[in-house]
């Protein structure tokens, strides 16, 4: 884009620079043996749209003494207007009936009970959960043997299967446990209907 010629540089805009910049030629005396150089002045910056809070406009904005203080000055700049902000935080907070039974349980979870115990009943916790997946699912898979041998004993078709779809549904709590005994029920008096 720019061209340099020896010591002097030349910086002229290319054909596709709009119109608002600007090129000043200025004489130069230098023992390249060119006498001018061309300075490209940049256009002026359009006004964008202001924010509404005077705030904001601060923040976007660093202040030019930074940068002659040390890092540890602004931090510390920074952490006092931290605490100047959030000091209304520093206000005793009235106690509700609701904040103190919601307060209750989370203290006593975490400062009654040694974190060893609560990490205990958290593996024990997780087992337990697996296994309730583990019995639930065959359960599901049972009752859908169940439905099979229903299907047989209405004599309602010559080869019952059952939906896996259905399964899923059942397994993953998108049928209630009344729909599915509905279902059963039907299945007995020799009329289903899809659940």
């Amino acid at each position: 884009m720019h061209s340099t010629y020896g010591l002097g540089q030349c910086l002229r805009p290319p054909a596709s620079q709009p119109l608002t910049a600007r090129s000043i030629v200025l004489p130069t005396h230098c023992s390249s043996g060119f006498a001018r150089r061309c300075i490209r002045l940049p256009a002026r910056k359009k006004q964008g749209r202001q924010s509404c809070c005077p705030a904001i406009q601060a923040a976007k904005i660093k202040p030019a003494y930074n940068k002659y203080r040390s890092r540890y000055d602004i931090d510390q700049d920074y952490i006092k207007q931290w605490k100047e902000v959030t000091a209304r935080d520093r206000e005793p907070k009235t106690v509700t009936p609701w904040s103190f039974l919601w307060f209750v349980p989370i203290f006593i979870k975490y400062h009654v009970i040694p974190g060893q115990i609560r990490y205990a009943w958290w593996l024990v916790w997780s087992a337990m959960l697996v296994a309730r997946y583990q019995i639930r699912k065959m359960l599901i898979l049972q009752g859908a043997k169940l439905d099979i041998q229903l299907m047989k004993a209405s004599k309602q078709v010559e080869a019952p299967t059952f939906s896996c779809s259905l399964v899923l549904q059942r397994l993953h709590g998108h049928v209630s446990l009344l729909d599915t005994l509905k279902y059963r029920l039907q299945l007995l008096q020799g009329q289903p209907k899809q659940q």
